[in-house]
């Protein structure tokens, strides 16, 4: 097992829902067997709204049917064949249609009224929490207010969305812009597009403290774990390590399965990750398999 050297939101919520994916995911840095529907579609999302907003940056102010025709093209190129649809009542186009609906819904009502700046879109940051803790993440969008505030948002696509600060996502972000930025005040944002609601909060500075003590605790609790116990539930259906842990029934995975071709002998230099075998519009390449956490890439020798 490697040791880890640094953490994200994603390491905290994965040993949270249960330790032994955690430790197939990062410590053993297995590949997972599937990706569900779900998952893709919410990064199709992500994807096309960081899009428009590109487009707007550019000077060139897209349409709704740019969007679209957008979403469908990054939905058409980018699933592969490892997508998994958990609930077999329903199918690909449901899916297609909810992310469609998600996107008309924000263009129309949060985009097309917009007139904050974009200071980040999908920004890949590291920082330090309390002097101890690296930290890693991306933002997925942060902007300058017409008030002057700056506000971190982050798209969610499913269900449950809760308070801005109820989590710890939003304020790990906060403590690196708070830094880099040198804010008093932040708006912490999740734009809810299943139940169509924008979700604020405003933080203070000195809330960083608390928060730093919130992420050390939950990183020392990982730290400090002993034994990855599983936790059988209704989220192993959608787990992509679910034919492998043995609470399922099914014996642990075994590395030496994996095709040792389809992997490259380094471990991705951004997170830590496995370097992976990928087809692209301009070849073959590597890239990280925490995609889409991390988007590092590798040309494969002699190309």
């Amino acid at each position: 097992m490697q040791e880890l050297s640094s953490f994200s939101y994603s390491h905290i919520t994965t040993f949270q829902n249960c330790p032994k994916a955690f430790e197939y995911k990062f410590k053993l840095k297995l590949p997972e067997s599937f990706r569900t529907i779900e998952t893709f579609m919410g990064i199709a999302v992500h994807e096309t709204i960081a899009w428009i907003y590109q487009e707007r940056m550019s000077g060139s102010e897209p349409y709704f049917k740019n969007a679209q025709k957008y979403f469908e093209h990054y939905w058409n190129h980018k699933k592969t064949e490892n997508i998994k649809i958990v609930k077999s009542e329903l199918n690909e186009q449901f899916y297609y249609d909810e992310g469609l609906t998600f996107l008309a819904y924000y263009f129309r009502k949060v985009f097309a009224n917009d007139e904050s700046q974009t200071h980040y879109l999908e920004h890949r940051f590291e920082t330090k929490i309390a002097d101890k803790h690296k930290f890693t993440g991306v933002i997925d969008r942060v902007s300058v207010q017409p008030s002057g505030l700056i506000r971190i948002t982050d798209y969610k696509t499913g269900k449950n969305v809760r308070n801005p600060v109820s989590d710890l996502q939003l304020p790990a972000y906060a403590i690196y812009i708070f830094e880099c930025m040198n804010q008093d005040r932040l708006e912490l944002c999740y734009e809810d597009l299943r139940e169509e609601k924008t979700l604020i909060t405003i933080i203070e500075k000195p809330h960083i403290h608390d928060f730093s003590l919130r992420i050390c605790k939950e990183i020392d609790t990982i730290l400090n774990v002993q034994f990855y116990d599983s936790k059988p539930g209704v989220l192993c259906e959608w787990c992509g390590y679910n034919t492998e842990c043995s609470s399922s029934g099914i014996k642990h995975f075994n590395r030496n399965h994996i095709n040792s071709t389809d992997y490259f002998d380094e471990d991705c230099p951004q997170c830590g990750g496995r370097l992976k075998k990928r087809n692209g519009k301009y070849g073959t390449f590597y890239g990280c398999s925490n995609y889409p956490d991390c988007k590092y890439t590798k040309k494969m020798r002699g190309i």
